[in-house]
């Protein structure tokens, strides 16, 4: 992984590129971190069905909290 003096001296070195050769460089690494990203698995969506299930939250626990959320 870079280091922060390493990608300093990165961004140092292309300001001296020219307009083009930034574009280019952009394409590059552009189609670089697609591919990077392809090989990421994505987090699989957890279910929250049933979450609650078990707790005995009543409606007046409800509105007492609300209200004093509402108060801060």
């Amino acid at each position: 992984m870079a280091t922060d003096s390493m990608l300093a001296e990165i961004l140092n070195t292309t300001r001296s590129l020219s307009v083009e050769e930034k574009v280019q460089l952009i394409r590059g690494m552009t189609d670089q971190v697609e591919q990077d990203l392809k090989g990421i698995k994505k987090a699989q969506n957890r279910s929250l069905r049933g979450i609650w299930k078990g707790l005995d939250i009543t409606d007046r626990e409800i509105r007492e909290n609300r209200k004093e959320m509402w108060r801060n």
